[in-house]
């Protein structure tokens, strides 16, 4: 089925039972967005909504374990910052979904991402609640009272600022793309080619304010240790886009490479 058909589905004829649908116009391709806490998600999903898909399929931001049945196990999906792992574990998901399905997950630097989570906190008033002033105050809590893993919630406590390997599934399946938050349009547009979609410009939400010179020398290494994980996936991620890239303008080069002249 192509993207638009399952597009369609989604948003204008979803009272047809799935299965029904799917045995006339074939089954969609399988797609899960793993949603890592303050790294573009909400951009994400916003434009994957606009296309017509029904993609956030967990929209609730309670703290504690989430009542869930059975989730939808085909299509494209997110499911907010639940544990993928445990979701399969708890049968809520299909264990072969996953197997069979492209995943793609953004990753940003780890002191961007760390300052996002600090303004964030302070707007829903959880660090005046835990009496946290400054971004050292709050990296220093993190260390001495390390917050709960990712599970079955979208948050505890500050379980946000966990490291953001710990939302990728175990065994990084081959089918796992992981997109540089730096270099975010450009690569998202790129799997918008290979999903067969109008690569339309990812809206920016929740925009955070530059704020790095809020972070001393003392947090900054501090940053590092706890996040050392996210660091040395980030710079292979960088390492394997900066490859591709320059063999795109290898190939572009060879393409308008002028013939050479017989006299």
């Amino acid at each position: 089925m192509s993207t638009a058909s399952y597009a369609r589905w989604c948003r204008y004829t979803w009272w047809i039972p799935a299965g029904v649908f799917f045995r006339l116009f074939g089954f969609p391709k399988n797609l899960i967005f793993i949603w890592v806490p303050k790294s573009a998600g909400t951009s994400v999903a916003e434009f994957f909504g606009k296309k017509g898909f029904n993609f956030h399929q967990i929209k609730s931001g309670a703290e504690g374990n989430l009542p869930l049945g059975r989730l939808k196990s085909f299509g494209y999906q997110t499911f907010g910052h639940l544990s993928l792992d445990e979701l399969v574990r708890s049968g809520h998901l299909r264990a072969n979904y996953v197997k069979t399905a492209i995943l793609f997950a953004v990753i940003r630097n780890p002191e961007d991402r760390f300052l996002s989570l600090f303004f964030y906190y302070k707007k829903l008033g959880i660090l005046a609640r835990e009496k946290i002033e400054t971004p050292a105050a709050l990296m220093e809590k993190i260390q001495l009272e390390p917050p709960p893993p990712p599970g079955l919630f979208n948050w505890k406590g500050l379980s946000q600022c966990r490291p953001q390997v710990e939302w990728l599934p175990s065994g990084m399946p081959n089918k796992m793309r992981l997109l540089d938050f730096a270099a975010l349009p450009f690569q998202f547009q790129k799997l918008c080619k290979d999903l067969k979609m109008t690569p339309d410009p990812l809206p920016h939400t929740n925009r955070s304010p530059r704020a790095s010179h809020l972070l001393d020398f003392k947090t900054r290494n501090r940053i590092a240790d706890y996040y050392q994980e996210d660091l040395r996936l980030l710079s292979r991620i960088k390492n394997e886009t900066a490859f591709w890239r320059e063999k795109v303008l290898e190939k572009k080069r060879g393409a308008y490479r002028p013939k050479p002249r017989l006299f």
